[in-house]
């Protein structure tokens, strides 16, 4: 038996382990960066910005209010319905 094969239609390589022929996949390396509940970064979510404490404050209870309302609608329609 070859201890590695490809196949040809998808030309994904096969390594032999015991009696079964295992896919070689690796993972692709990503640098990590916060996408939000659903794959969304909040615009202007950088440190680097200079906001006063009240505006930033004002900013949080605002997305915070449009994230549970959206958390609520997509649990209600989508998920327990």
């Amino acid at each position: 038996m070859n201890e590695q094969i490809t196949d040809e239609k998808t030309n994904i390589r096969y390594t032999l382990q015991g009696a079964y022929y295992q896919p070689d996949f690796t993972s692709p390396t990503e640098e990590e960066q916060p996408i939000g509940i659903w794959g969304r970064g909040c615009p202007g979510d950088t440190s680097t910005e200079d906001r006063s404490t009240d505006r930033a404050g004002r900013r949080d209870r605002a997305m915070n209010n449009i994230q549970n309302r959206v958390t609520e609608i997509v649990n209600n329609y989508l998920i327990y319905s």
